[in-house]
């Protein structure tokens, strides 16, 4: 082999030794231990307590801890009742030692709430507030059923059920539409009917899931025929 034909040898022999090493470095890469990037910011937690009330008694507390886990730190309450299109700041708290804060708060109908601390937020929580529903008998065979929500949430055109207690069970004997019973003005709202049904008892007035708008469904108190 002449000398031209040696040195091309020798550097076919190079190439694949450098192809080999590029080909082990990729596979130890792709194999071995996973790349670190850096870890997204944690945000403060959100819990809630307790997560149902009944309309207009009684109020929920929020509370949570910051990741800086320090006290003096401002927290921002962001609130997002049921129909409105964006959360809004409703109130700033200030963290106690360790990072911690609280808040207590009425929702009037169910929301949505999460904490806000430097530009980290915290997960969702929600609170479902059940309406006021009230039974109360007229006359014989006659009764009244109302439902408390807070303004503008009437509920008028919404389904309530007469039921009648069976044993253990509750059963429906009528259904009704509820009208609006309040003016529209007023920060408590009414929405009502007259039911008529010659039934023994007791009877409750119940309202569905599914009718409550912006609300739980729930049940009156029971009463006599």
């Amino acid at each position: 082999m002449d000398v031209w034909g040696r040195e091309l040898g020798a550097l076919a022999s190079r190439l694949r030794r450098r192809r080999s090493v590029v080909a082990g470095v990729v596979c130890a890469v792709a194999v071995g231990a996973p790349l670190a990037f850096a870890a997204p910011a944690a945000g403060p937690t959100l819990t809630l307590t307790p997560k149902t009330l009944d309309y207009g008694q009684g109020g929920i507390v929020l509370s949570g801890v910051i990741p800086s886990k320090t006290a003096g730190e401002q927290v921002s309450i962001l609130s997002q009742p049921c129909r409105f299109t964006e959360p809004a700041e409703v109130a700033a708290v200030t963290s106690k030692a360790g990072g911690a804060f609280q808040f207590r708060v009425q929702p009037l109908l169910n929301t949505s709430f999460r904490v806000r601390w430097n530009e980290s937020l915290s997960g969702v929580v929600r609170v479902g507030v059940r309406p006021l529903v009230e039974l109360r008998r007229l006359a014989r065979g006659r009764y009244r059923a109302r439902v408390s929500t807070t303004n503008p949430v009437f509920l008028d055109g919404k389904t309530i059920e007469l039921q009648r207690k069976v044993g253990a069970r509750w059963v429906t004997v009528k259904r009704a539409k509820l009208a609006k019973a309040s003016p529209e003005t007023a920060i408590t709202v009414v929405s009502a009917v007259t039911i008529t049904s010659r039934v023994a008892g007791p009877l409750r007035a119940k309202l569905p899931a599914a009718q409550a708008s912006c609300y739980l469904g729930t049940a009156s108190s029971p009463i006599a025929a």
